[in-house]
């Protein structure tokens, strides 16, 4: 029996079943595949009947895996796969939910003709490594596997989705304008670029008339490639192809760099986005360690979720304070716990070097390794110089360094703390305030008013990684996104986007995939390997 969920005051449903799954389909597949024999396919998900073409959803306990009843065994991680959501997990029942997702993949008959068929591509929203990659993907797999006869790119997301525009007048050749032609030679070499070549925008647009511009391009096939806003675009623009009778088939390729859609465990351009955003921690790290009471201050993108935050803390494993949208904190306990890092505590580290700090006592649990250590000696500085030797730091300096702070903090946390009013973008979203300029000044502020005279170094580099290209890893994933996506819309699938469940490609219907934002897990190893590495408290309010 399907279960329900409900999210408190706003009463949304979340139902948990295989049928709250069930990817729509525009009809029957009688066109035979043109892929090679040797080409693995899969089957779909027939009524009542569980094929080998599924994949076992997490179940709601995070219990163990279970056989799927087709061979196909799939381990499972506690909330890995759904993606965590705090109000969805407070409110699901402590038992397992056997809930299967129709995998992603070529099939044996297509619904589309690709001879006879058009695709087209539009990129919206904020900028994200592998954009290119993923249209280059698309455009080449269209042609090469399928014979598709055109793939045209829509400049400027849907705003470019209109006949009203002047570059969508009638070209001497016949053809409407307003469009890109993605042959293979326009394509070639555009993986190696940051941005999109299609260009991107914000924004609501008439349904109406993007359907009628896709109608008047003969589209059969729309690739729509962004985050949640963008995805229900596309459902909206797949309710009106239908009301029309329209057979066009939706297919989302989602990219969010917050990487917070459900059902998604990583979205392109986030292994991008967390390996450049260690280049500004670690010049934040080096100008805290330059200065007394040196503290280094980063932003990184996470408008709602701190993915990308606690990766690259994770990763640099130099980080002090993490703050992130799904942890609150108040700033007297924040300028509580920066005093007591950098006025330091008695004791010793492991290999028997004394701390320098003044006499003040450490509150929260062990010091972290990064306090800059001095070996023991009788007394004065010089003493202690000549006896480093005996000390073995990874990072020997000439001078005794002082304790410093290397804090990193998402766009979106923090946010209860400033007061203004909040601006939406063209898209409906809160534009939030800048907590990093915001954190600048008070810390400022509040150590000064302890006596604590600081010099704190402040870096943004959001655009510089968003712009950026996509690296080896995110280059492979946008592959596999984009040519499981060709797969879908050949095969008459729509209203769905392309997800990653358990380490297998699915689908995924859209309003499943946009009914609540992916959330951090605090209780979950990621955040918990960040505190043990870091001494942070779990709170700090």
């Amino acid at each position: 029996m399907p279960l329900h969920y409900t999210l408190g005051a706003t009463q949304t449903q979340f139902s948990l079943d295989t049928d709250s799954f069930r990817v729509d389909h525009l009809g029957q597949r009688t066109v035979p595949s043109p892929l090679d024999r040797g080409v693995a396919r899969v089957r779909d998900l027939a009524d009542g009947v569980l094929l080998d073409a599924t994949v076992l959803l997490t179940s709601a306990s995070g219990a163990d895996c279970t056989n799927s009843g087709t061979g196909h065994s799939v381990a499972q991680t506690s909330g890995s796969s759904t993606g965590y959501s705090p109000e969805l997990a407070a409110s699901r029942e402590d038992h397992a939910v056997p809930c299967f997702l129709e995998k992603a993949g070529p099939r044996d008959q297509l619904f589309f003709d690709p001879a006879k068929s058009t695709a087209a591509i539009v990129t919206c929203g904020g900028l994200c490594p592998g954009l290119n990659n993923v249209i280059r993907a698309i455009a080449l797999c269209c042609y090469y596997r399928y014979g598709v006869r055109r793939v045209i790119g829509i400049p400027y997301g849907y705003d470019g989705m209109s006949l009203a525009r002047p570059e969508s007048c009638l070209r001497p050749d016949g053809t409407l304008g307003g469009v890109v032609e993605l042959t293979p030679a326009a394509v070639k070499d555009i993986h190696k670029l940051g941005g999109s070549i299609l260009g991107s925008s914000r924004g609501r647009q008439s349904i109406t008339d993007m359907v009628d511009f896709l109608q008047a391009h003969n589209v059969q096939m729309l690739f729509t490639i962004g985050g949640d806003g963008t995805q229900k675009g596309a459902a909206a623009i797949h309710e009106e192809a239908r009301a029309r009778g329209y057979p066009l088939s939706v297919v989302g390729v989602p990219k969010t760099i917050d990487n917070d859609l459900l059902y998604v465990e990583r979205s392109f351009g986030f292994d991008t986005a967390v390996e450049l955003a260690q280049s500004a921690l670690n010049a934040a790290h080096e100008e805290a360690r330059g200065y007394r009471n040196g503290i280094g201050l980063v932003r990184l993108m996470g408008r709602d979720s701190g993915f990308i935050a606690l990766h690259a803390a994770l990763a640099s494993a130099d980080v002090n304070v993490l703050l992130l949208p799904e942890v609150t904190f108040k700033m007297e306990w924040l300028l509580d716990y920066l005093e007591s890092r950098l006025r330091g505590r008695p004791g010793q580290d492991t290999a028997g070097c004394a701390i320098e700090r003044p006499n003040k006592a450490w509150p929260f649990g062990d010091t972290p390794a990064d306090l800059d250590l001095v070996p023991d000696a009788p007394a004065g500085a010089s003493a202690a110089l000549s006896s480093q030797a005996n000390c073995s730091l990874p990072h020997q300096h000439p001078i005794p360094m002082q304790p410093h702070c290397l804090i990193v903090v998402s766009e979106g946390a923090g946010q209860n703390l400033m007061s203004g009013e909040r601006e939406r973008d063209p898209s409906g979203n809160v534009r939030h305030l800048d907590i990093g300029l915001f954190l600048k000044e008070e810390i400022a502020k509040g150590l000064d008013a302890r006596g604590i005279k600081t010099s704190i170094k402040y870096i943004d580099p959001s655009y510089m990684i968003r712009a950026a290209p996509a690296n080896p890893n995110d280059a492979l994933f946008c592959t596999l996104l984009a040519h499981n996506a060709v797969h879908a819309a050949l095969a008459g699938k729509t209203n769905l986007l392309i997800g990653k469940v358990n380490g297998e490609f699915v689908h995924v219907p859209i309003h499943k995939a946009v009914e609540h934002r992916r959330k951090v897990d605090v209780n979950a190893p990621q955040y918990q390997a960040y505190l043990n590495n870091s001494g942070q408290p779990f709170e700090l309010k």
